[in-house]
């Protein structure tokens, strides 16, 4: 959703992967490069300040210079900001709808969308119809959240237990002394740290094992974390760190707040392996 360096616009052309064009600089200098085949998303700024076009007149100019040097137009697309008041929503439909129809052969174009997940939910409980030119829509929290029990997660965090640590009472776990046994207790090692997105500071969270939650412990490393456990744990045993809306939530501890549980995603690293499965 951002704008991409110049130097990576032919990887994009490659790969046919779809680019945001957002104010009159960027198109300036894309006139330059060689941009045929490029697939391009329109964004327009309704009212959130952040990138996009916000006078007709340069998004107008900028449709024109682009679409001489061949690229695909693909969509047109803006952010709700502010789901929770239904004014400001309704203004930026009506800014959105103003630019949009504002381009050229605009009904050509596949893919035009305001709606976020919050402007998702106002069309569900049918606050704000659907508009006769919406033809999409992007979610974000969506993927996390409870709004429809039809929807399955698209994500999983997993890991798994690589040492037990068997703690008598008064011994500390991690830097810092943060943790100290209470009692005899064992204690589960997982590879995960803060070189892969964990705050080191990040208190209170549990993750899953067998079934059931288990507490972090102790000050998170670089490269681990450790867990308390019961005696029926063992090393290998799968660990799940997010395994869903209701695990996610619980991980994070604040359950009024899912754009905790998206800034938390984001913050992992390229450390961690990504791997595509069809179901979980």
């Amino acid at each position: 959703m951002g704008i991409i360096d110049d130097s990576d616009v032919k990887i994009a052309i490659k790969y046919g992967i779809t680019i945001p064009v957002a104010n009159f600089e960027q198109v300036q200098r894309y006139a330059k490069l060689n941009v045929k085949g490029l697939k391009v998303h329109w964004k327009l700024n309704t009212g959130m300040n952040r990138i996009g076009f916000k006078e007709e007149k340069e998004l107008i100019e900028s449709y024109k210079i682009l679409n001489k040097h061949g690229i695909i137009n693909y969509g047109v697309f803006s952010h709700i900001y502010d789901n929770n008041n239904l004014s400001k929503m309704e203004k930026q439909f009506q800014k959105f709808e103003t630019l949009l129809k504002k381009i050229p052969n605009w009904k050509k174009i596949p893919i035009i969308s305001l709606r976020a997940s919050g402007g998702i939910l106002s069309y569900i409980k049918k606050e704000i119809p659907k508009k006769d030119w919406e033809t999409g829509a992007r979610y974000g929290e969506w993927i996390l959240s409870d709004y429809d029990k039809d929807c399955f997660n698209t994500f999983q965090l997993v890991s798994n237990v690589i040492q037990i640590n068997k703690l008598v009472p008064n011994e500390n776990v991690g830097y810092d002394s943060k943790y100290t046994s209470k009692k005899n207790e064992h204690v589960a090692l997982i590879p995960l740290g803060w070189g892969d997105g964990f705050s080191r500071e990040f208190k209170n969270g549990k993750v899953l094992v067998n079934g059931k939650y288990c507490p972090i412990v102790g000050k998170i490393s670089m490269d681990s974390m450790a867990i308390a456990v019961d005696d029926n744990v063992k090393v290998g045993d799968k660990v799940y760190v997010f395994k869903d809306f209701e695990h996610a939530i619980t991980y994070l501890t604040d359950k009024t707040d899912v754009a905790n549980i998206i800034a938390a995603l984001c913050a992992l690293t390229k450390r961690i392996p990504r791997v595509a499965v069809k179901k979980f």
